[in-house]
C-alpha cells in the first residue's frame, strides 16, 4: 500500500501536524501486521513537522526486520532514563534562572556527562593547525580500510570543489567530518561503489583515523572488511510540510534580503523563488503573502541592535511576532485550512480581520479562567470566544507582567485583569501592597507612556465584559481608517 500512503501524505502534507502523522499510517495497517510509525519530530526538533522522506528499497525485508529488532532490543533498557533526563534538561532550559546557571556549568564542564572524562569525549575542532591539503593527505594515508581510502581519494580528486574534510582531535586521534556541499555528489556516488572498491558515502559522515602503530587497531580492526549491505535504494522522495517551509525558506533564509533590499524585494523573491519551486497551492500563497508582509513590517521596525542579531537569533523575534499575529494556518480540517478573512475590517463582524490581544493578569492569582471567559477569551486555548465576541475571531496571549512596548505595538488591544478584594484576602500586607502597586503603575506611568508609544493599540484597564474592549477596538479602527483609501 506504499503508493496509497504516498498519495495521502502528498495531499495532507501542507498542513499535517506532528501528532497526526502516525494516525495516517495506522489507517493502512492490516490485521496481524507489525505496526509501523514515523519518528516523531517532537522527539528531535520540535512540534513543527518538517516533512517526510520516502524511500523505495530493493531489499530483503527479513534481514532488515532482524536488524530493526536487534536495534530496538539494544536501546530499550535505556529509553526511559534517556527520556526522563531529556525532559529534566528541557525544564531547566525553559526556566530563565536555571538556564543561565546551566549554561555556565556547560561552559565549565561541571555537569554530567561533561565532567566525566572516562565517559564523555567531545571532539575538539582543529581550525588552524592543519591545512586542507594536509588533512586530505592524512585521510588517504592513515585510513586502514581500502574502501574508505578509495572514498577519500575519489572525493578529493573528482569532487574537491564540492567537498571538504573538517579535522577534529578525538581522544588523541585525528577525526574528520566529511562535508559535501552538492547533493549531486550523493546521487552519483553509487557509480563509484558498483565495483566494490569504494565505500558508500553518507550524509554527516565522520571517520576516525588510526595510524598503523596505534594499539587500538588490534581491538577495532575486523578480520575482513564487512560486505556491503544487501539494500539498494531505488528512489527517494522528500515531502516538506508548509508550516516548516514558511519558517525556514520564507523567514530564516530571506532575512538578509529583507534587511538589505527592503520589503518589496523580499516579497518579490518569495513570489519567484519560494511559492513556484515548492508548488505551493494558490489557496496557501494568498494567506502567506499577507503574513509575510506583516513580518516584513515588524522586522523593519526593530531597533538596529535587534536587526543585527536576527541572523543567529531570528526565532526570538519570530516568537514575539507570532504571539501577536494570527498563525497562518492555525485551524486545519480535512478540506484544508480555515483561512482568516483578509478584509480590512475596521468595523466588527465575523468577516473582519482576526484580532490579536494581550491580557495582563495583574490579580496575583494563577487561576483566572472565569474572568477570561467573562471577557470573551477561551481559558482552554489562546483563541477568542466567537460567541461572546460577536463573531470576531482572533488570538490572545496571557501575561503575568506588563508587556514591552515593542510587543504591545503589534496587537489590537492590551486588556488588564484588575485585582479584586477577594484576590487580596488572606495575603500579608507586603504582598497585597505589591499587587495593588503593580496595577496602579499600569494605570499610571505605563498607561501614559503607552498612549504616546502605541497609538494604534487600545488600552483597557477595567473592562467588565467582552463588549467593553471590543467597542474600544472598533472605535479605534474607525478613527485610524479615516482618510485612508
Amino acid at each position: 500500500k506504499a503508493n496509497d500512503v504516498e498519495r495521502e501524505l502528498h495531499a495532507k502534507r501542507w498542513t499535517l501536524r506532528d501528532s497526526d502523522a502516525g494516525k495516517l499510517l495506522d489507517r493502512y495497517l492490516e490485521p496481524g501486521h507489525q505496526a509501523q510509525c514515523f519518528l516523531p519530530h517532537g522527539q528531535t526538533q520540535g512540534d513543527v513537522l518538517e516533512g517526510f522522506v520516502l524511500m523505495a528499497l530493493d531489499a530483503d525485508f527479513d534481514e532488515m526486520s532482524g536488524l530493526v529488532a536487534n536495534y530496538n532490543a539494544t536501546m530499550a533498557p535505556h529509553l526511559d532514563r534517556a527520556l526522563a533526563a531529556a525532559r529534566q534538561l528541557g525544564d531547566r532550559c525553559l526556566d530563565p534562572a536555571q538556564a543561565k546557571e546551566l549554561l555556565k556549568l556547560v561552559e565549565q564542564k561541571q555537569i554530567e556527562p561533561l565532567n566525566l572524562p572516562d565517559v564523555y569525549h567531545e571532539p575538539e575542532r582543529l581550525k588552524s593547525i592543519l591545512s586542507s591539503e594536509a588533512v586530505w593527505a592524512l585521510a588517504c594515508e592513515q585510513t586502514q580500510s581500502n574502501r574508505l581510502k578509495m572514498l577519500f581519494k575519489r572525493l578529493h580528486q573528482l569532487y574537491g570543489h564540492s567537498a571538504s574534510l573538517q579535522p577534529y582531535n578525538y581522544r588523541g586521534r585525528l577525526q574528520v567530518q566529511v562535508h559535501v556541499r552538492d547533493d549531486e555528489v550523493f546521487y552519483g556516488w553509487p557509480l563509484h561503489t558498483n565495483d566494490g572498491s569504494t565505500a558508500p558515502l553518507f550524509r554527516g559522515m565522520v571517520v576516525t583515523l588510526y595510524p598503523e602503530d596505534d594499539p587500538a587497531l588490534s581491538l577495532h580492526k575486523p578480520d575482513r572488511e564487512a560486505a556491503a549491505p544487501s539494500v539498494r535504494i531505488v528512489g527517494i522522495a522528500k515531502l516538506k510540510c508548509l508550516n516548516y517551509m514558511w519558517r525556514t525558506f520564507g523567514v530564516r533564509n530571506r532575512i538578509p534580503i529583507l534587511l538589505k533590499r527592503g520589503k518589496d524585494d523580499y516579497l518579490k523573491t518569495l513570489r519567484k523563488g519560494f511559492y513556484p519551486p515548492w508548488s505551493i497551492p494558490k489557496v496557501y500563497t494568498e494567506v502567506l503573502e499577507a503574513f509575510f508582509a506583516r513580518w516584513a513590517d515588524f522586522v523593519l521596525s526593530l531597533p538596529a541592535a535587534q536587526k543585527n542579531r536576527l541572523g543567529e537569533r531570528y526565532l526570538d523575534q519570530l516568537e514575539t511576532f507570532l504571539a501577536a499575529t494570527p498563525y497562518p494556518f492555525s485551524t486545519v480540517t480535512d478540506d484544508g485550512p480555515v483561512i482568516p478573512a483578509s478584509t480590512s475590517g475596521a468595523a466588527g463582524g465575523a468577516d473582519a480581520q482576526p484580532l490579536s490581544v494581550i491580557v495582563c493578569n495583574l490579580t496575583g492569582k494563577a487561576d483566572v479562567g472565569p474572568r477570561l471567559s467573562a471577557l470573551g477569551f477561551r481559558p482552554d486555548s489562546n483563541q477568542l470566544d466567537t460567541t461572546a465576541c460577536a463573531g470576531r475571531h482572533g488570538t490572545y496571549e496571557l501575561m503575568a507582567s506588563l508587556p514591552p512596548f515593542r510587543k504591545a505595538k503589534l496587537v489590537d488591544a492590551v486588556v488588564a485583569l484588575r485585582p479584586s478584594e477577594s484576590d487580596l484576602a488572606g495575603l500579608d500586607e507586603a504582598s497585597s501592597k505589591a499587587i495593588k502597586g503593580q496595577f496602579q503603575g499600569f494605570c499610571g506611568n505605563f498607561a501614559r507612556k503607552f498612549k504616546q508609544t502605541c497609538k494604534s493599540t487600545v488600552l483597557c484597564t477595567q473592562p467588565s465584559t467582552a463588549d467593553d474592549w471590543l467597542k474600544a477596538v472598533e472605535d479605534r479602527a474607525r478613527e485610524t481608517s479615516v482618510g485612508q483609501p
